[in-house]
């Protein structure tokens, strides 16, 4: 199936000037660029189970039906029969259809390109992650960065195509998981202001550093946070378009 137009490219395009460096315009076309990637890597990852699982049931299959052929093939040595024969020549006409099958639907070829794809689109979400979790002046440069997650994108998205009924699964958990209530917690008194908990590590650093790593933090809930509310988009779109 054709991919969504939002897992395809972002919306927001920058221009040659504004790739040059850094910009809130630019982290924010990243993260969408994260967003896809993880979710490509979700549904990849499904996809290989999914072809893993049909490869080993018929190989399974296969090792059984051989071996029953084998032992009638051993019985007939000793005890001829019409029944024997015919039904250890059906056993094998079995294996030969299902191994058959197993070839021109290329389970085990797809799985393997379906791990590989999620292994691409997970190195590039945590990539993506690390950049925005840096410091500007630390980072990658930008116009380079986009560059080669575009290409990355485009290697995931093309081959090979996640099954409609993997998207339709993920679809169906995320709608039913939005519609149902979320209970309103009670309301609790008022009470005094604490200071923030900061990390043990963070303690290491002087005050201005201290104010960078948490503003990073911050930086990085927030990329966690749209990854997840990108997604339940993307499913409920699915859904309703299906």
């Amino acid at each position: 199936m054709n991919a969504p137009p939002f897992l395809i490219f972002p919306s927001v395009r920058p221009s040659m000037e504004e790739a040059k460096a850094w910009s809130p315009a630019l982290e924010n076309l990243v993260r969408e660029f994260g967003t896809k990637a993880n979710l490509w890597s979700i549904l990849h990852a499904d996809s290989q189970r999914s072809n893993d699982k049909r490869n080993n049931i018929v190989a399974i299959l296969q090792i059984i039906l051989n071996a029953l052929s084998s032992l009638g093939l051993l019985i007939l040595t000793t005890q001829p029969g019409f029944a024997l024969a015919l039904s250890t020549m059906l056993v094998q006409v079995i294996s030969t259809i299902l191994s058959a099958v197993a070839a021109f639907m290329q389970w085990a070829q797809l799985a393997a390109e379906h791990g590989k794809a999620q292994e691409i689109a997970a190195s590039l979400s945590e990539e993506i992650e690390v950049q925005l979790a840096l410091p500007r002046d630390k980072r990658l440069e930008a116009q380079e960065f986009i560059a080669n997650t575009r290409t990355t994108m485009d290697s995931i998205r093309n081959k090979p195509v996640v099954e409609d009924n993997i998207m339709s699964k993920y679809a169906k958990m995320f709608t039913s998981s939005a519609a149902a209530p979320t209970p309103t917690p009670p309301a609790s008194p008022p009470s005094s202001p604490s200071p923030p908990d900061e990390p043990a590590s963070l303690q290491l650093f002087s005050a201005p550093e201290r104010v960078e790593q948490r503003a990073n933090r911050e930086r990085l809930a927030e990329f966690h946070n749209m990854q997840l509310a990108r997604l339940n988009t993307f499913l409920q779109a699915k859904s309703s378009s299906s």
